[in-house]
């Protein structure tokens, strides 16, 4: 059975590579410009967006200087641009006027970057899902025929073995709660098997516009549908396949993609992944009221690592230390790095495995790969085999049949059923951290074969997910007796209201447990770390710090706020690589697990010692100039100074270059 599996994630050279060292980052304009140069055919990478960080932070703004100091840099850059919003309460974003092409774009970002009073400036990527490939068959037939076989279309024996059936029978009568997984995608078309309806949660975000009505786009790439479907799918005579979570999944549809281009941005994602867990600017007018625990990003680009972004590491933070778990595919270009946002801290990034237990052809791997999941493959390489997993697509979509039933190929379809995995998991453990949750995934990983030309062993690619025995841990129950379907000669499931759960979640932790705090999406290197309360100084059990984070083991109960100093994340030029600033954010031990708000710059980027003391809450946190408005009139200063060397260049900064 001939298939054709569109493996490849359309690639966007979307971001740059490791986590932000302790030093201020110049922009590498000539590699931007040699790797858009190197694509084929020319496509728009940016969409003529940047994102601005002031050295004052936006959190001392008064009303209606964000555009003031837009304006102000416009003239001293001699770039056209246009205040559209603030971003997470900390980003500036702007529209770059006359930007043609995307080397008008990044001649503008150098620019931004070499002018005063700028922390740091990146340009707004587009970013695409993967695509899928369909054939006709009946769907849950074509699910039982071959997820209860013992070899593959080639004759290579199950090495690897999902478990979906098992699965789909095991999540019939689980009670998730209040565990929430979110689907940050395309577009989720409305179906018969799938109607929007069944979300908890449906939102579409367009150009940090939202929408309570999700867009469809026809007969076009349903890839938001495709995901969906593989997790929540409906039992229906006529029409696709059944989902693994069908009956009591809770599942969020966030639609972030432009129904013109089926395309998205690195803002409009971190917008999707902010409401996801309700932590968006607009949380106050328009909240989330089903918050989800687990986020799911089938999408990304590759070519750059995670500090390229301006708002990916900060938005993955946020939800780290709110206790949400994010996990991202590693991408289908088959190369040993991991697109983005997969190469983030703090994310759980997934490869895609076939069923006789090799690394699929097309999946990137690396050895900071989280762990692999099942895909389709169609046996390109030698031992990958050929199998088939199911899901539904729209009607007749990508000329497929009129039952919407489709097969998926990629790491797009593998990072869903580890999502799945620990929404599971953090409804039995609701206290589960991210760290937790990556070592659970380890443990209960197999090792690639042996064979592997990419992947032999567990060093290079992570492991292959075991669903038996992660399900054996986290609950004790035994996944292989739950064979209704995978033993039963396959009569599809009933719709029916399932009874609850006769095993109740477990605490799983105490609020005393250490409370580990990313930054890396702000700074890096924290030193000074001062716990405050009610605006006194308090002493707690210990402070231990890394390079991207800061772990603190609490013995008291209450609100807290926290302050430390760090390098903040620069590439501007006129930012010393010795530079540091004041951060807070708060911790609140009387909730289960601990929360934790977000990472807030304090004041201006300082290289004197003497600025560097933290200071209690309510003390003036102004860098040079004294007085409480030094921050603003220092940065209009630098700003005026800057007019001359403006004035000096506007002959030659004219036009966008």
């Amino acid at each position: 059975m001939q298939k054709t599996l569109i493996s490849t994630l359309v690639g966007l050279a979307l971001l740059s590579a490791g986590a932000v060292n302790a030093r201020s980052i110049p922009v590498d304009i000539a590699k931007l410009h040699q790797i858009k140069a190197s694509s084929s055919p020319v496509e728009r990478q940016y969409d003529g967006r940047v994102s601005l960080e002031f050295t004052k932070p936006v959190g001392r703004f008064q009303e209606g200087e964000a555009k003031e100091l837009v304006a102000a840099l416009s003239r001293v850059s001699s770039v056209p641009l246009t205040f559209e919003r603030v971003l997470m309460k900390r980003f500036v974003v702007v529209k770059v006027g006359g930007a043609r092409n995307d080397s008008d774009v990044l001649s503008a970002v150098g620019r931004l970057a070499g002018s005063p009073g700028v922390l740091a400036v990146k340009p707004n990527r587009y970013v695409s899902s993967s695509s899928v490939s369909s054939f006709q068959n009946p769907g849950w037939r074509s699910q039982y025929e071959f997820y209860s076989r013992t070899q593959d279309y080639s004759g290579n024996a199950f090495v690897h073995n999902p478990r979906i059936l098992e699965l789909t029978n095991f999540f019939e009568t689980f009670n998730f709660n209040d565990s929430r997984l979110s689907l940050v995608d395309s577009f989720f078309t409305d179906v018969e098997n799938l109607r929007q309806s069944v979300y908890v949660q449906k939102q579409t975000i367009l150009d940090g516009q939202y929408s309570s009505t999700l867009v469809d786009r026809g007969t076009s790439d349903a890839h938001g549908l495709n995901m969906a479907a593989y997790l929540k799918g409906q039992p229906n005579a006529n029409y696709g396949t059944v989902g693994m979570g069908y009956s009591t999944l809770p599942l969020l549809a966030i639609s972030v993609f432009d129904p013109a281009t089926n395309r998205t941005t690195d803002f409009d994602v971190a917008e999707g992944i902010l409401y996801s867990m309700n932590l968006h600017s607009s949380a106050d007018t328009n909240p989330n009221p089903n918050p989800a625990k687990v986020i799911n990003l089938s999408l990304g680009a590759s070519g750059f690592a995670c500090s390229d972004s301006a708002v990916y590491q900060a938005a993955i933070d946020a939800v780290t230390n709110a206790g949400g778990i994010v996990v991202a595919a590693a991408g289908n270009d088959g190369r040993s790095s991991l697109n983005i946002p997969a190469n983030c801290d703090n994310v759980v990034s997934v490869g895609a495995v076939g069923f006789s237990g090799y690394l699929a052809s097309f999946s990137n791997y690396s050895p900071n790969l989280s762990v692999s999941a099942i895909s389709s493959t169609n046996g390109s390489n030698p031992g990958e085999g050929s199998g088939f997993i199911y899901t539904t697509g729209v009607p007749g979509g990508f000329g497929g049949p009129e039952t919407g039933v489709e097969t998926v190929a990629g790491t797009s379809i593998a990072a869903p059923y580890i999502s799945l995995l620990l929404t599971y998991a953090k409804a039995v453990n609701p206290a589960l951290t991210f760290n937790e949750a990556l070592a659970l995934l380890k443990r209960n990983s197999d090792a690639f074969r042996q064979e592997d030309p990419k992947c032999a062993g567990t060093s290079s690619c992570g492991g292959i997910i075991n669903p038996v025995s992660f399900v054996q841990e986290v609950s004790g129950a035994n996944l292989l007796s739950f064979n209704a379907y995978a033993a039963s000669g396959g009569t599809p499931p009933v719709v029916e209201e399932p009874p609850p759960s006769t095993e109740p979640p477990s605490s799983g932790g105490t609020n005393m447990d250490p409370v580990t705090v990313a930054i890396s999406g702000s700074a890096s290197n924290p030193t000074s770390v001062q716990v405050f309360q009610g605006g006194s100084p308090v002493t707690i059990t210990s402070v231990q710090t890394t390079e991207s984070s800061i772990v603190l083991d609490f013995d008291l109960v209450g609100m807290f706020e926290v302050r430390f100093t760090a390098t903040p994340n620069s590439n501007a030029s006129g930012i010393s690589p010795s530079a540091t600033a004041q951060y807070s954010f708060t911790v609140d031990t009387t909730t289960q697990p601990a929360t934790v708000g977000q990472v807030t710059r304090l004041d201006d980027p300082t290289t004197e010692a003497d600025d560097n003391q933290v200071p209690a809450p309510g003390a003036s946190a102004s860098s040079g100039g004294g007085g409480g408005g030094g921050g603003s009139m220092s940065l209009f200063g630098l700003l005026g100074l800057g007019v001359l060397v403006g004035l000096m260049k506007r002959k030659q900064a004219n036009v966008i270059r």
